[in-house]
């Protein structure tokens, strides 16, 4: 074979490894993936139990002012659902709880436990403040550089049918003694020059040829394809990433607000200087900014995970960063 086939071969190589980087980072999404739903889940039914707690002390503060005749039978029969639903969603949270253990617990492969639990936080990551070089990014994606790799390939390919219609240039030579007797023998040299050319292939090498560099062309089309694509996709993922810290942040801000909000509001009802309706609205932003925190928080990391799997980051990216 010749060198350029030496090569193509290797470029075959190249491109399973990257084939295995490509879904090496997927696997690493969907795991990471799961992972924070796991854990997301399990604050879930954490934050359930609260909310839980919250609106039963709110139910038993109700029923005495109703009892006492200082409030309305209304008041007292929305203090009662509310806490009834806080039930409900703690059955609900304990589902999903279910679900994202078997969830993850799928993704690797192996049976669902009910003794799985995943150990982490759900803090946000603050290492994402200032914007990386995308086009340097895309120019390491296993998308990209597999397309290289064909790209490469097409090249060689071109070489070696180039070589092919090349025409041969053979030289041969020889050296004897000759004569009727070994007293009267002579030296004598014999030296050629001979050339091949393909001229009855009915020009398939020609094509074989104009076939190949068109396949180069596309081939240096698609790697150009590819990296534009590359660009696009880690740009939009690092946007995302960027929009959901910055929602953590605000997120985070307005539950400061709210549970500054409820502790005055809880103090102000108690004494009567504040009415169930105006109460009950406040002790509901209070749930909401709660569970709204919680669900920014997870969005973080499922956003982090995105953006991960949009640099090719596979399964070892931890250990290497």
């Amino acid at each position: 074979k010749s060198v350029y086939d030496y090569k193509g071969s290797l470029a075959a190589v190249d491109s399973a490894k990257l084939d295995y980087l490509s879904v090496s980072s997927s696997v690493r999404c969907s795991l990471r993936t799961a992972f924070v739903g796991l854990l997301q889940a399990q604050r879930s039914l954490d934050l359930s139990r609260e909310i839980e707690t919250i609106r039963r002390r709110n139910l038993d503060l109700v029923r005495v002012k109703y009892e006492a005749g200082s409030e309305h039978r209304g008041a007292f029969l929305t203090a009662k659902a509310d806490h009834s639903q806080a039930l409900s969603d703690i059955q609900s949270a304990e589902r999903s709880l279910a679900l994202a253990r078997s969830s993850l617990c799928s993704v690797m492969g192996k049976t669902s436990s009910p003794e799985l639990v995943a150990q982490g936080s759900l803090s946000s990551v603050d290492r994402y403040s200032t914007a990386p070089s995308f086009p340097a990014l895309a120019k390491e994606h296993p998308s990209v550089l597999k397309a290289g790799v064909a790209r490469e390939s097409a090249r060689c390919a071109l070489s070696s049918a180039r070589l092919a219609n090349a025409p041969g240039i053979y030289g041969s030579g020889s050296y004897g003694k000759t004569g009727d007797s070994f007293s009267s023998m002579r030296n004598e040299w014999s030296v050629g020059v001979s050339a091949s050319l393909s001229l009855f292939e009915g020009g398939g090498s020609y094509y074989a040829v104009k076939k190949a560099a068109a396949q180069l062309r596309q081939a240096e089309s698609d790697e150009a394809s590819a990296r534009s694509a590359a660009v696009v996709s880690i740009e939009k993922a690092w946007n995302a990433l960027r929009d959901s810290v910055a929602d953590a942040a605000v997120k985070e801000e307005y539950l400061k607000a709210e549970t500054e909000r409820e502790k005055i509001a809880e103090a102000r009802y108690s004494i009567g200087r504040m009415t169930f309706d105006d109460w009950t609205v406040i002790e509901s932003g209070y749930v909401k900014a709660k569970q709204s925190f919680l669900s920014s928080q997870a969005a973080v990391l499922t956003s982090e995970a995105a953006w991960i799997q949009s640099i090719g980051g596979a399964l070892e990216h931890e250990t290497q960063n």
